[in-house]
């Protein structure tokens, strides 16, 4: 898979919906990636800052808010 389809097919399709039906805000929700090429590109970065969706690496600590 590379970053355009991991961009449109699995965020766009997938997560940003998820996202907006969960409570809250998309900001509070954070989602745990490995670092993957293409979960870190330039495309899917900007598609998450478009939709207001934090990328925590699972080396880091959470940075979300709570409910």
């Amino acid at each position: 898979m590379n970053t355009t389809q991991y961009t449109y097919e699995i965020l766009e399709a997938y997560l940003a919906p998820f996202a907006y039906n969960l409570p809250g805000v998309p900001e509070y929700h954070e989602t745990i990636e490995d670092g993957l090429g293409v979960h870190i590109s330039v495309l899917a970065n900007k598609f998450r800052g478009a939709y207001g969706i934090e990328k925590q690496l699972a080396s880091e600590p959470s940075r979300a808010q709570p409910h």
